[in-house]
């Protein structure tokens, strides 16, 4: 059984898009010069003594997280007091206690200004 090849136009066809394609990467190998040179700047300017950058994004938000979560839990805590005081009809032992509306830093219900962050209370 003879194997039927490619015709001579489909290669000549063939030969015409390799030859086109070919030009048009040589045509644009400066700007794929530049690009491999601007990705290779980005990414160098990513690494930071073995840690990314993004590591470091990372870990700055998670320790932010983390303030406002305990800033969170030290709010849900005063409120737990104070449902208690209002249960137990003012029979509590608790001391008055505020807090910063602009950090949540406790602060003493005397106070007039926050001892951590400055701002006027109430």
């Amino acid at each position: 059984m003879v194997k039927k090849g490619k015709s001579i136009e489909e290669i000549e066809e063939f030969y015409r898009e390799t030859v086109a394609k070919t030009q048009f990467i040589e045509k644009r190998k400066e700007e794929y010069v530049r690009e491999a040179k601007l990705a290779d700047k980005v990414y160098k300017a990513y690494i930071t003594d073995g840690l990314s950058r993004i590591e470091k994004v990372n870990g700055r938000f998670f320790a932010s997280q983390s303030i406002k979560t305990d800033i969170l839990i030290e709010q849900n805590n005063r409120i737990i007091e104070l449902l208690e005081l209002i249960v137990n009809k003012g029979n509590s032992t608790l001391p008055v206690v505020a807090f910063c509306p602009e950090c949540g830093n406790k602060t003493n219900d005397a106070a007039e200004f926050c001892a951590e962050c400055g701002s006027k209370l109430n």
